[in-house]
């Protein structure tokens, strides 16, 4: 393993094991909870684009 401008360092990591449970309505409800639909995240997007897409003239006239 290396981190940072330490020198490299051989370690023991120990065997992890694959648990045997059903992950999908965890899944599931962490989607529901902090995930976007696409389409908002696209307006999103748009949105930002078209505030920078403004020539300066036009942001000095609403300035006033």
């Amino acid at each position: 393993m290396k981190s940072g401008p330490e020198r490299w360092a051989e370690i023991a990591v120990p065997t992890v094991r694959e648990p045997h449970v059903d992950f999908t309505d965890l899944l599931n409800r962490t989607r529901f909870a902090r995930g976007r639909v696409r389409t908002h995240i696209e307006r999103d997007v748009a949105k930002r684009h078209a505030a920078f897409a403004r020539s300066s003239d036009e942001v000095l006239h609403e300035w006033e």
